[in-house]
């Protein structure tokens, strides 16, 4: 639906790239190639991002995420105990197979690198495990049954950091 503004009577449409030429006209942007536009849909917001050299980016940097729903309420110890165990889980299958084995050495190598995020409900912890089917080298998910249901309490995912980090961008930290 289009609405009209009153001063001009000019049509204003909703354009999601409507501060996009606000960021066009910053002074770092035009002074410095170094800098990137980067749009992300779900929040509809535009951010700077300071390009990397390919020689300082680290291809095969990996990491594990893991995301715990937070609409069901439990204490913080054992937060911390499905957390670790679904880490775990996924760490050991993983390691036995001799195909990805390697990826969780270069794993270790580059840092040991755990991030974990809050999720909204089990529909959302399904989207990103869905999400993350065809990036993330491995995904492990725990359920806790309520009543005759089973929700997802814990999502964790492992793969390379810039092919996953998309999936779970500006979402909250635990």
């Amino acid at each position: 639906m289009k609405c009209q503004n009153k001063k001009n009577g000019k049509r204003r449409g909703n354009n999601k790239f409507k501060g996009l030429n606000k960021l066009l006209n910053r002074k770092k942007l035009k002074r410095n190639s170094k800098w990137e536009i980067i749009y992300n849909e779900q929040s509809g917001k535009f951010r700077f991002v300071k390009k990397q050299n390919k020689k300082n980016v680290e291809l095969n940097e990996y990491v594990f995420y893991s995301v715990l729903n937070t609409e069901i309420v439990i204490e913080f110890g054992l937060a911390a105990k499905t957390i670790t165990h679904g880490i775990l889980a996924l760490h050991n299958k993983l390691a036995a197979n001799q195909v990805k084995n390697p990826y969780i050495v270069q794993w270790r190598n580059s840092g040991a690198n755990i991030i974990v995020l809050q999720g909204y409900n089990h529909r959302h912890l399904k989207h990103l495990e869905k999400e993350a089917k065809f990036t993330a080298l491995g995904r492990h998910a725990l359920y806790h049954q309520r009543y005759q249901n089973y929700q997802m309490l814990v999502l964790t995912v492992f793969g390379r950091k810039e092919e996953i980090e998309d999936i779970f961008d500006g979402m909250k930290r635990l």
